[in-house]
């Protein structure tokens, strides 16, 4: 039974990529934000338009960090199924 055992969490399971892109897009928020209180602390905030600056800076953080979650999941999975 305990080689049963030792067996199973040897097992490589596939990751949960959706999830992983979530993650991947909060992770790319909390950067945006720091990013913007950045700016916001040493006074580099643009004078023009405000709003252009912060949303844009907030999806580009936001896709990148999903894309770059879900790719590394993806290729992990494939490295996996083709193992």
């Amino acid at each position: 039974m305990m080689q049963s055992m030792g067996q199973k969490s040897k097992a490589k399971h596939r990751w949960d990529t959706p999830s992983l892109i979530l993650l991947g897009g909060l992770l790319g928020l909390f950067a945006a934000v720091m990013h913007n209180f950045y700016d916001a602390f040493r006074d580099a905030i643009p004078e023009d338009n405000l709003l252009v600056h912060v949303v844009s800076g907030v999806v580009i953080f936001v896709l990148a960090g999903a894309l770059v979650l879900g790719v590394i999941s993806a290729i992990r999975n494939w490295l996996t199924q083709h193992r």
